[in-house]
């Protein structure tokens, strides 16, 4: 009996630890230490498939493309550029996220706060 047999894991598991690295899970010579890592992966990647996880990784990946987006917008415009436009073109810039910084303070947080106290109130 080799230790995929011992340990506590359902069938699928079993199937995932054979697909992933059939070496250590199918051979009597497989040891505490590779089951301790198959745990911890598993228990890993069950954590990074849970819903709260994935939205979290896809706001993440959106944050980076959007700052990677604007980090080469601006060394484009500044390759491209003399000092003196790319001055008004950070300028511009920096007025937008002033504004949509103001905006995000004004409206879209007090209402994220605000509105599903509205659904609990009765209609007049």
């Amino acid at each position: 009996m080799h230790l995929l047999n011992k340990l506590p894991l359902s069938n699928t598991e079993r199937k995932i630890c054979i697909a992933s690295n059939p070496a250590a899970c199918t051979t009597a010579e497989s040891t505490q230490s590779d089951a301790g890592v198959f745990i911890a992966f598993k228990r890993a990647v069950g954590f990074l498939v849970k819903p709260t996880v994935r939205t979290g990784w896809a706001s993440l990946v959106n944050q980076g493309v959007v700052s990677l987006n604007n980090f080469f917008t601006g060394v484009i415009i500044g390759r491209s550029c003399s000092k003196d436009e790319f001055g008004l073109y950070m300028l511009g810039f920096s007025v937008v996220l002033i504004a949509i910084d103001f905006q995000t303070s004004l409206v879209s947080t007090p209402y994220m706060v605000y509105s599903p106290h509205l659904k609990e109130l009765p209609d007049p």
